[in-house]
């Protein structure tokens, strides 16, 4: 069978020399590569296509990255109307590539795309076509002409500025007047509504000398249509300014992005995980969703920090002195309780103590039905706030935790609860675990906003603990929030902090920036957010936003090993070696062993000269992955002594040739040897797959000398941080000349 003719795949007939497909009804048109990935899948029937063949026979050997072919794949899938999940088409065979799940068959006549009608009838004379064509761009000239005339263009661009202006203040004011977070959403839908409102005004009505008529009833001497434009040019430009002078303001009183919190004078809270005193421990679930939800609806509270949950639940089923406890969180108050779950019957019982002295401040016990769990939660987090609202200067506080009812389907709810506690043990089995469970809360609610942002997150997070594609798993993240946001314009706003963890991944990096400001405003205390931001900061180099944040989550949750492993990596990047090495320490006797990020610790161990430490956490990685270990002394001495140096170059090719060192510590080598070039070409091999690249390192002292070659701007072009800077501004240690970014 010729597959460069036409042939058949399920109900569509394909068409290559055209780029189309046909469906019977529609003709899709798709990029000539994209047509080559699908000639690649059909010339195998059924086989699968190795990303390799595919480099071979549709980019002739020319190597891209997998986000090319991964883009061709989806907008084939997308052409051919084909669900990932449930392929009719196109399968995924992981790690290896993919192949057609749907028979190729050859067809008799293949299926021309229509042509214009004179193509269609020989008959029709040429000049005749060629006066029809002049008729239907002369009535679109005079109907663009007649738009301008009416101002619906002015119109347009005017409305759409003030709009903008107009949402971005109200969602700086309308909090700070205590409204609800609603009245922003109502006034912005309203506003979007009144835009084509506005135009279908403005082209049936003309503003006169004697008021308001219909167009068609306003004579040509009455027309004031062009002085009324004028007057709208003026009206437009005062909005962009004053647009523009927001704008200003807000990078000048907040360079670094959004209001993160409290300043450190506040009161903090801490909500230990309520016990479970049912009768079934399998509801731990539950009391372990409660304490959460409480901690997200204290979160909201401005002048109040919270202490995240990881901090937070190290107490699970604590014995520890509550004003040990207070010490070590650094929490003036201490909020804790029982569940009681029976059936549809409910009992919480909570006790408000002082952090510091150990004494209780207040207690209550409510009881209720599982149907009024939100009502219940409401009621607690209420109490406490008005117990503390002494100590908190925004009299709003109470408009402020109170949420609103995130789901109507209490089975919706429990679901979500418990795909939430699959979630957070992060693992690969819990993870997919999770994503059925959140799936069944969606089906029975499909407008329940957190249970999509929550299922997003599981995909989003899967690829780090199994051996699923980021880009492919990301795909399902973003159409996930995009069919949320569908359903429910809420889900958009709670998922910008997955979107930013995905677009810092992917290397989208305005896109990300963007996305973590977002996130931020609307959830300040959330310390994974300010965790992955302090991370994305060191990778565009701004550190001392870096460090910033990395304190912030610090303060919010000082138990995590996690954001004290961050911590440290911040203060190697600032040089703060001693600061590094404790928080290396502290992270360590909190449970995440060096293994876990090997690299920031090898960069604290080398630059103190601990040489057979850093050896030893070397020897595990090799081991873990079952590498030889050899050539590791001869490596080490020769960062000791120069004289070394080529024998640990040689000993280091070597095993790179062989495939026993990793690339990414096998660029890392090349630096420490001061082998620039072989770094430098690595490093265009491994930026292929950004996920295997750690951006950060190259802002380091370390590679102070890699930054100076002369294709790091090149580097710098490909990853993308140029974009970034120019949006932002450069770090100081980088400038611009002629379009490339050299950094010292």
């Amino acid at each position: 069978m010729d597959l460069h003719k036409s042939f058949r795949l399920g109900r569509w007939t394909v068409n290559p020399s055209h780029s189309s497909l046909w469906d019977g009804e529609a003709t899709t048109h798709v990029e000539p590569k994209v047509m080559g990935v699908l000639v690649a899948l059909a010339s195998r029937n059924g086989n699968v296509v190795t990303r390799d063949e595919f480099i071979q026979e549709v980019w002739m050997g020319r190597v891209v990255s997998d986000e090319v072919l991964s883009r061709c794949i989806s907008l084939l899938r997308s052409a051919l109307h084909d669900n990932p999940r449930e392929p009719e088409y196109i399968q995924t065979v992981p790690r290896i590539g993919y192949r057609l799940v749907a028979p190729v068959e050859p067809v008799e006549q293949p299926t021309a795309t229509r042509e214009p009608e004179a193509a269609e009838n020989p008959d029709t004379p040429a000049k005749q076509v060629t006066v029809g064509k002049n008729e239907q761009r002369g009535s679109r000239r005079r109907y663009l002409a007649e738009l301008q005339r009416r101002n619906i263009f002015r119109v347009a661009a005017g409305y759409a500025v003030i709009a903008w202006v107009t949402i971005e203040v109200t969602a700086a004011v309308l909090p700070s007047l205590g409204a609800p977070g609603w009245v922003h959403r109502v006034l912005t839908v309203l506003i979007v509504l009144g835009w084509p409102a506005a135009l279908i005004l403005t082209w049936i009505f003309e503003i006169t000398p004697g008021g308001l008529r219909l167009e068609r009833e306003v004579r040509k001497r009455e027309r004031v249509t062009r002085i009324r434009g004028r007057k709208l040019d003026y009206v437009i430009l005062s909005a962009l300014a004053v647009g523009f002078l927001y704008l200003i303001m807000q990078r000048w009183t907040n360079p670094d992005g959004p209001a993160t919190g409290p300043g450190p004078d506040v009161p903090t809270l801490a909500v230990l995980p309520f016990v479970n005193v049912s009768q079934n421990p399998d509801d731990d679930y539950f009391s372990d969703g409660l304490t959460e939800e409480l901690i997200n609806a204290f979160s909201r509270v401005e002048d109040l920090r919270v202490i995240a949950r990881t901090s937070s639940f190290t107490y699970k089923d604590h014995s520890e002195d509550i004003r040990e406890i207070g010490r070590k969180l650094g929490a003036q108050s201490i909020l804790e309780g029982s569940v009681r779950k029976s059936g549809d019957e409910i009992r919480i019982a909570a006790r408000l103590v002082d952090g510091e002295k150990g004494h209780q401040l207040w207690s209550e016990t409510y009881e209720g039905r599982l149907e009024e769990i939100f009502a219940l939660q409401d009621r607690i987090t209420g109490a406490i706030v008005r117990e503390m609202l002494p100590k908190l200067k925004e009299r709003g506080a109470l408009r402020q935790v109170a949420a609103e009812r995130p789901t109507g389907d209490l089975q919706a709810y429990e679901l979500f609860l418990r795909g939430r506690a699959q979630l957070r043990r992060r693992d690969e089995a819990p993870i997919r675990k999770s994503i059925e469970l959140f799936r069944q809360a969606v089906d029975r609610d499909p407008d329940f906003a957190a249970a999509y942002v929550e299922l997003a997150t599981a995909y989003a997070l899967l690829p780090y603990y199994s051996y699923e594609l980021e880009d492919e798993m990301f795909a399902q993240a973003r159409e996930l929030i995009a069919m949320g946001t569908d359903r429910n314009p809420e889900v958009e706003a709670a998922a910008q902090g997955v979107l930013a963890f995905m677009s810092f991944r992917s290397w989208r990096w305005v896109d990300a920036e963007y996305s973590f400001r977002r996130a931020l405003l609307s959830s300040p205390g959330d310390s994974n957010l300010h965790q992955w931001y302090s991370q994305f900061l060191a990778s565009v180099r701004q550190l001392d936003g870096s460090m910033f944040h990395a304190i912030r989550a610090k303060e919010l949750d000082p138990l995590s090993p996690v954001v004290n492993d961050r911590l440290a990596v911040a203060y190697l990047w600032t040089d703060q070696d001693d600061q590094a090495e404790r928080q290396f320490e502290l992270a360590t006797e909190l449970g995440m062993a060096p293994s876990a990020n090997p690299e920031g610790h090898l960069v604290s161990l080398l630059r103190r000269g601990e040489y057979e430490r850093a050896g030893k956490i070397l020897e595990t990685m090799q081991q873990m992955f079952g590498r030889p270990t050899e050539w590791i002394e001869t490596f080490l001495a020769g960062l000791q002594d120069e004289a070394a140096r080529p024998a640990a170059i040689e000993a280091i090719a070597a095993e790179g040739e062989r495939g026993g060192i990793s690339r990414g510590h096998l660029f890392g080598a090349w630096l420490y040897l001061g082998e620039t070039d072989r770094a430098m070409a690595l490093a265009f091999q491994l930026i292929r797959a950004p996920a295997t690249f750690d951006v950060e390192f190259l802002f380091s002292r370390e590679a102070a000398a890699f930054r100076a070659h002369p294709r790091f701007p090149e580097l710098v072009r490909i990853i993308g941080l140029d974009k970034h800077w120019e949006e932002f501004g450069m770090p100081a240690i980088c400038a611009s000349e002629e379009g490339d970014s050299s950094c010292g």
